[in-house]
């Protein structure tokens, strides 16, 4: 098994399940984004959390460069960033 793993899908497609159940059978510790993003409320996911100091800390654990790509930029543009971030 690899030392990390990133398991992206969209919502309610059992990402959370899997990557929960691959950190407890082969000891990894296992970070869902789910609990950085939304407020626990009941039922869940209903409140985002507003973006501060747990989420930039969260991002600085990440290996690798974050590239943030917001807004409703080109597709051409966003390509561009990305391309470049890489280089």
């Amino acid at each position: 098994m690899p030392g990390r793993i990133h398991i992206f899908g969209a919502s309610g497609s059992g990402t959370s399940s899997l990557a929960a159940a691959l950190a407890a059978r082969h000891g990894h510790r296992h970070v869902d984004t789910d609990d950085y993003f939304w407020l626990p409320t009941e039922p869940p996911y209903q409140q985002p959390r507003r973006r501060g100091a747990r989420h930039e800390a969260w991002l600085l654990t990440l290996p690798g460069a974050v590239l943030r790509l917001e807004g409703a930029r080109p597709v051409a543009e966003q390509l561009a960033r990305i391309e470049c971030a890489g280089a």
